[in-house]
């Protein structure tokens, strides 16, 4: 994924998974690759228009008898100031970051 780390890490046999992405993120790029060379990745949905709280997102592998197993990852995406999503604002077209901490003696 291209935001947030999947828990527990990837594992062939395991088909439920966890992640977390600040409130910046909307969408997240999943890659797949099925494990054996005659099994496809048929699917992946719902890793765009993220919404605040719980997404989940599917991934369908499918095989060469035609047998599909899902991957799901139960994606939450947090409500705007609880994660780490950087701040910035521009004024005309010169971007600002506002300061973490500013010293009594400013």
């Amino acid at each position: 994924m291209s935001k947030g780390a999947l828990s527990p890490a990837f594992q062939p046999n395991t088909t439920e998974y966890t992640a977390t992405v600040d409130y910046n993120v909307t969408e997240v790029e999943v890659s797949a690759v099925a494990q054996n060379d005659s099994d496809k990745i048929s699917s992946i949905s719902g890793n765009t228009n993220l919404t605040v709280g719980e997404n989940t997102i599917e991934i369908i592998v499918k095989s060469a008898s035609g047998s599909t197993k899902t991957y799901k990852i139960r994606l939450t995406r947090l409500e705007q100031g609880q994660g780490n999503e950087e701040v910035t604002f521009e004024i005309d077209g010169v971007k600002y970051y506002p300061a973490a901490d500013i010293p009594q003696d400013v």
